[in-house]
């Protein structure tokens, strides 16, 4: 059992949330305590006020620390917002002698090269994750420890951020006292708190309706094919609804939790509901189905947006993992079949199970569950490049040290 406990760190826009977690004996992940506060300083996912947002992770923080009677001295961190990028970058090297066996330095040296790639100013690596291997000019492998060549290549996923919000982010943990000790990207984070290890082997694609954005990740062939993040999210349904029907906000979360649907010809035409605007002491009904219109209309728009940015990974036959959907926005009845209907990807088992259902995480606590995942997972022979690890930059994630039993 690990000696002391590992604090990680969801930075979204609506909320923080804070978890304590250990390895068990097993291998397993045991979850010591929880926190959950309202966020600040942050924006579409992304924090836009260090001082801010320093604050609600001090508070989240602090809160961990109490239940666990431990000093958290370094945090692991999410890391949001449509700034995210990904690319692939390829790496290749001549082995010396030619023809030696293989070891796991040269997987690491091959996938540092690969991580050579020039960026545009103003980003910076946030992840790095090898796709697969090729020996000698043949077919692409996923391992390679214990063969034997002369020259040996890599195809490696590198995850990027704008450098202005890493740097916000890890300030943000700076002005309380802590130091970073990892730094994910919210999308894979996401994916590894909610779906099943056999699903993201087999390929699929997860979506993270959250509120100020939509996450989307992609597995397809054994490794990360895509990984990014829409500006758009719940939080904009709920003002579409506020500016149509000309109400104030809280109404029309309250309308959009209570009676909206995701579909509006699932809602018959003469249903009403009572609605309450600003400055008026009485309610007056609406018609239920146009209420349905407007959270409809902006759902495909998100689903359509998650097509546009998936490009030639959106393929059924290589995803038979199927779509998941999770974050809190996730949760609105026929949302899954709206999504199944734009993407052309169905969700596994029957009846269109989501995130959160069968036993699995609250939608809600996916980014921060696959963050503690994420913290937890690996080995040094994995993590650490050629030179020594010097922080989290340096560290590299496979998707087969991800994929442990945790």
């Amino acid at each position: 059992m690990s000696a002391s406990p590992r604090f990680v760190i969801d930075i979204g826009s609506s909320k923080i949330a804070g978890l304590a977690v250990e390895r068990t004996d097993e291998g397993r992940t045991r979850v010591l305590a929880g926190s959950f506060v309202p966020s600040q300083g942050v924006s579409r996912g992304a924090v836009t006020d260090a001082d801010e947002a320093a604050k609600a992770v001090s508070t989240a923080v602090a809160e961990l620390e109490a239940k666990t009677s431990v000093a958290a001295r370094e945090l692991s961190v999410s890391v949001g917002g449509s700034h995210l990028r990904c690319t692939e970058s390829r790496g290749v090297m001549p082995i010396y002698p030619a023809g030696r066996v293989l070891r796991a330095e040269d997987a690491m040296a091959v996938v540092q090269h690969s991580r050579q790639a020039i960026l545009p100013p103003g980003r910076e690596q946030l992840h790095a994750s090898p796709r697969w291997f090729r020996v000698d000019g043949g077919e692409p492998v996923a391992e390679i420890l214990g063969l034997r060549c002369t020259r040996l290549e890599v195809a490696t996923l590198l995850v990027t951020a704008e450098s202005k919000v890493l740097e916000r982010t890890e300030n943000a943990v700076r002005i309380g006292g802590r130091g970073v000790a990892e730094v994910a990207p919210v999308p894979l984070a996401s994916a590894l708190g909610c779906v099943p290890s056999s699903a993201i082997e087999q390929g699929c694609i997860v979506v993270d309706l959250g509120a100020g954005t939509t996450s989307v990740a992609v597995f397809c062939e054994g490794s990360i094919g895509y990984v990014g993040c829409l500006p758009v999210g719940s939080e904009h349904v709920t003002s579409d609804i506020a500016t149509l029907l000309k109400l104030d906000r809280d109404e029309a979360e309250r309308l959009k939790l209570e009676h909206g649907v995701a579909t509006a010809a699932s809602v018959g035409s003469r249903e009403a509901i009572q609605v309450h605007q600003p400055g008026t002491s009485d309610s007056r009904p609406v018609q239920r189905r146009v209420l349905c219109e407007v959270i409809e209309s902006r759902l495909r728009e998100i689903a359509q947006l998650v097509c546009q940015i998936m490009g030639p990974t959106r393929s059924p036959g290589s995803l038979p993992g199927g779509l998941w959907l999770t974050g809190a926005g996730s949760q609105l009845p026929g949302l899954g079949e709206l999504f199944e209907e734009e993407i052309g990807i169905a969700q596994p088992g029957t009846g269109g199970r989501a995130a959160g259902k069968d036993g699995r995480p609250s939608p809600a606590m996916s980014v921060v569950i696959g963050l503690a995942k994420y913290a937890l997972a690996g080995d040094e022979t994995e993590l650490a490049p050629v030179s020594g690890a010097h922080g989290w930059r340096d560290k590299v994630r496979s998707l087969r040290a991800l994929l442990q039993p945790t």
